[in-house]
């Protein structure tokens, strides 16, 4: 008895020392983190604030480092998966060029717990729309700017792409991160390409069995439902054991670029514990999650007013670089142009940041 005592303290003791190093890891890298973080220039802007949008407290973060560049309107994937808190990660470069502007779309992040306590009508694509309009507009007044950059990431794409067709006079170029097609044939093409490597032995008799289900479920199942996101989520967990992936590393990326981010807070991490409970996500974005899995970049007119640039990695398993190449050759604009980056997921934003910021720069110029 006496021993069993020792063996349970001394677990214990190694279980707390365990977690007081990792807090000390991160803590440090946090600190670390918020000295290069830092604006440090007299011309710069760095804050964080709700501003009045839509009739909701919407959370935005502005940084740069001088107020008279250029500005970026950034818009994120998701839906409901904004970035500000990793913003240090995979813009700091962008900073010197560039004034960032980031926020949390309505039922998304920080302004979803802010707004709690109002009455509000399902988000929709158009609400989406209507709040970017008072940002940009918000935007150009407070920096004297004709036209801001228009950067979307994934679903942001979607989001991005329709603004800059409804008000192209307020942007000056769009560029497009992951450019979202068809969020069904991108994981059915995903899917298919795991299928044919059973041949090969690169996909197990199971996986390939299961792909075979999820195949026909995607394309039997025609209205949104739990199950529908399911199955297009259960795609890219397999990919990752089935495809290769050079780059492919935005899981851990993320985890540890959050948890040793200078501007997390517990908002954020409430709304990720919030993602990650499928029932809980799944009724707070149901509306919004009906329009993205109805929606084809293809059934819209393709004409731009504006530069256009895409951005996607060939290593991409829910936008694949095949659709966005079909989509691409429809696109009319006075310039546009493709990179793809050999290697890379779906994040390039996380996984290669320099790689994107040179792209988005050489392109600009």
């Amino acid at each position: 008895m006496r021993n069993r005592k020792k063996i349970v303290r001394s677990v214990c003791l190694t279980l707390l020392a365990l977690v007081l190093l990792a807090c000390g890891i991160v803590g440090s890298a946090r600190l670390i983190n918020a000295n290069e973080y830092r604006i440090v220039s007299d011309t710069g802007v760095d804050e964080q604030f709700f501003l009045d949008i839509g009739g909701l407290q919407q959370f935005v973060q502005i940084r740069g480092e001088c107020t008279s560049n250029s500005v970026i309107v950034f818009v994120h994937g998701g839906p409901a998966n904004p970035l500000p808190h990793l913003a240090y990660h995979f813009q700091r470069g962008l900073e010197r060029d560039f004034t960032i502007v980031h926020w949390d779309q309505r039922s998304s992040g920080r302004t979803y717990f802010e707004n709690l306590d109002v009455d509000q009508p399902d988000v929709s694509l158009d609400l989406i729309l209507r709040d970017m309009d008072e940002i940009v507009d918000y935007v150009r007044e407070r920096f004297a700017t004709r036209q801001v950059i228009v950067v979307g990431h994934s679903w942001g794409t979607v989001v991005g792409g329709q603004y800059v067709q409804r008000h192209p006079e307020k942007v000056e170029a769009f560029i497009a991160v992951s450019q979202v097609v068809n969020v069904r044939q991108g994981v059915g093409i995903t899917a298919r390409e795991m299928l044919a490597g059973e041949q090969d032995g690169r996909t197990s008799r199971a996986d390939a069995s299961e792909l075979t289900n999820l195949i026909e479920q995607l394309e039997m199942t025609e209205e949104y439902s739990p199950d529908l996101l399911h199955y297009f989520n259960r795609i890219p967990m397999l990919a990752h054991s089935n495809l290769p992936h050079e780059h492919q590393r935005s899981i851990p990326v993320t985890v540890w670029a959050s948890a040793s981010s200078p501007v997390i807070n517990v908002t954020d991490l409430r709304w990720f514990l919030t993602i990650i409970s499928a029932e809980e996500f799944e009724r707070i974005q149901t509306s919004i999650l009906q329009e993205s899995f109805s929606y084809d970049a293809r059934d819209r007119a393709a004409q731009f007013a504006v530069p256009v640039l895409f951005i996607v990695g060939d290593n991409d398993w829910l936008t694949p670089v095949e659709l966005i190449e079909d989509y691409y050759v429809r696109v009319g604009a006075p310039h546009k142009e493709l990179t793809i980056l050999g290697g890379v997921g779906h994040n390039p934003l996380l996984e290669v940041p320099d790689q994107v910021h040179t792209a988005i720069v050489d392109f600009l110029e």
